[in-house]
């Protein structure tokens, strides 16, 4: 019975963990706030955060490009 209690406390503290799609969702939006605020470096730092969590997440990518153009760091 207590191997049950621990397989389920285990269970449940999983299932409250955030996906690593929701971080590297929440991380873009911040980006883009740090944009709006023209937070350039920090946009920058939320974008590498997101491509961290996922490589093949173009919008971020792409959205870290336009903060470069925007600093005049274009390459």
């Amino acid at each position: 019975m207590r191997h049950l209690s621990v397989l389920i406390l285990i269970w449940v503290l999983l299932s409250c963990a955030e996906s690593k799609t929701t971080k590297r969702d929440r991380f873009f939006f911040q980006g883009n706030e740090a944009i709006a605020d023209r937070a350039w470096e920090k946009a920058i730092h939320y974008f590498d955060n997101a491509i961290r969590l996922d490589p093949e997440y173009a919008l971020a990518y792409n959205n870290r490009g336009v903060v470069k153009v925007n600093q005049g760091r274009a390459a």
